[in-house]
């Protein structure tokens, strides 16, 4: 149901926004290198176009072939559309038509591969459909088709939900969560070498074991496990299991938006939640008024939040994130993400990365000693982190 938030994290690690600072983590992965030059492979995109004031379509995707994320644009004539470019493999692409590059409703997920495709796009409600071209998008399109069959069936505690009803609908939403789960694992492992299988297995690295994700990686065959999913994947395998849940709290220094500087041994003797969150994230702070009535709940009890936002070269929009949400109660500091001489980026001091965060939201809970609790992962984990303190502080 929040495919598209997920994604917004791995968008902007992919290197595809000079960003938004959903990857859905994202939603938003920076770009990895493959082994030696890619081949040059070109993808042709043809499209229609129904719309009402709107005279452009953007494309966002990263291309394999010229490691770097590509943002295109292209106008609209006479109801028509046409992109081309670069990409070795199938890949992820973000349609919108405005040049806002935040992934939300009014943003769609298609996959672009080496061939001829083409696509329908209406602006009211705003839809994108592809008609060929793409085997991937097919594979794809065939899950979710299966999907939407389960969200008719929950249709009814999915608009509770939405509405946020005071009976906590959430609680019954585990069912359909659960059922999500297991179409999409049914679908891994009937297709182990579809794109679409590498791409989602990137939303479930918190959900499922080291071992589980090994077994999905060495199913691969070697053109998915040296594509930038399978590499990704193969990449965070051995870093899973340095933030399980058991493992000691990696230590960090930073300075909050209130210019005062903490480190997360200071808070040693209280519970930790650290809220990894950016401006743009829209779940993100969608969460927010229940996280604040958590932490004034709990706060005198002894929880202490660390938002962790990832805007650091944005920091006027994350500090008026924080007072338009009304939550500078708790403490706040950045990722940590700096650019080097030759404005590369240098994730050194990236607290994201020390605690391999990859999708936002991600909320990670410590404990007195500095030992990880758990994690929790999108608005699913949003009931799970409600029950697991009201277990701590009853």
């Amino acid at each position: 149901m929040n495919q598209q938030m997920n994604t917004l994290f791995l968008m902007r690690n992919f290197g595809m926004m000079p960003f938004l600072r959903f990857s859905l983590s994202a939603l938003c992965l920076y770009p990895l290198s493959g082994k030696g030059q890619p081949l040059q492979k070109v993808f042709y995109l043809n499209g229609s176009a129904i719309t009402e004031k709107q005279d452009k379509v953007y494309l966002s995707y990263y291309s394999n072939t010229l490691q770097k994320g590509i943002n295109d644009s292209c106008k609209i004539i006479d109801g028509h559309f046409f992109f081309k470019g670069l990409t070795t493999d199938p890949a992820v692409a973000f349609v919108r038509l405005t040049r806002d590059r935040i992934v939300d409703d009014q943003t769609a997920i298609i996959f672009i591969e080496p061939a001829k495709m083409e696509i329908k796009l209406t602006s009211s409600p705003f839809e994108v459909v592809m008609s060929s071209g793409s085997k991937t998008q097919f594979e794809y399109d065939s899950l979710n088709e299966k999907k939407k069959l389960l969200r008719e069936k929950y249709k009814q505690i999915i608009s509770e939900f939405e509405k946020g009803n005071k009976d906590r609908p959430e609680i019954k939403m585990e069912p359909f969560y659960e059922g999500l789960r297991q179409l999409d694992y049914t679908f891994f492992a009937s297709h182990p070498n579809s794109f679409a299988t590498g791409y989602m297995l990137q939303f479930y690295y918190r959900q499922l074991s080291a071992d589980a994700l090994s077994k999905y990686y060495y199913n691969m065959d070697n053109t998915l496990r040296t594509s930038i999913y399978g590499i990704r994947l193969k990449d965070l395998i051995p870093k899973i299991k340095l933030t399980l849940p058991g493992k000691r709290a990696p230590e960090f220094t930073s300075t909050t938006y209130k210019n005062e500087t903490i480190s997360l041994s200071n808070f040693q003797g209280r519970y930790i939640l650290l809220d990894f969150w950016a401006d743009w994230c829209v779940p993100c702070r969608k969460n927010f008024p229940s996280l604040i009535k958590l932490f004034n709940k709990y706060h005198d009890k002894g929880l202490e939040i660390i938002g962790v936002g990832d805007n650091d070269f944005k920091q006027e929009a994350w500090k008026k994130a924080i007072e338009n949400d009304k939550v500078g109660i708790w403490h706040h500091v950045l990722r940590g993400l700096q650019k080097n001489e030759i404005k590369e980026i240098d994730k050194t001091k990236s607290i994201n990365d020390q605690y391999n965060v990859h999708l936002l939201p991600t909320k990670i809970l410590i404990d007195q000693s500095g030992l990880i609790i758990a994690r929790y992962q999108g608005e699913e984990g949003d009931a799970a982190l409600g029950n697991k303190l009201q277990e701590i502080f009853k």
